[in-house]
């Protein structure tokens, strides 16, 4: 494997992992904004998008990975395995 596409990979997983964390705070931020003061319908839909945003995030991260390291450690013998 070049050290190129491993550096590419990395950049790319990196780069997904930080927009999870930027999220995450998001959310938390939005936490504290929901204990503090009444819930509005908006903040309430504005919460569903953010979490339907990490989802894919996630879902993102893991088309990355797979992306990456699909069919590079398969042997003869595994030639029968399906995910």
């Amino acid at each position: 494997m070049e050290e190129t596409q491993i550096s590419l990979f990395l950049a790319d997983f990196d780069l997904q992992v930080n927009q999870i964390d930027r999220i995450y705070d998001l959310l938390d931020a939005r936490q504290k904004s929901l204990i503090q003061t009444d819930t509005t319908p908006e903040t309430v839909e504005s919460t569903g998008y953010w979490l339907h945003n990490l989802y894919c995030t996630y879902e993102d991260l893991f088309k990355i990975v797979s992306a990456f390291w699909e069919n590079k450690f398969r042997t003869p013998d595994m030639s029968n395995l399906t995910c």
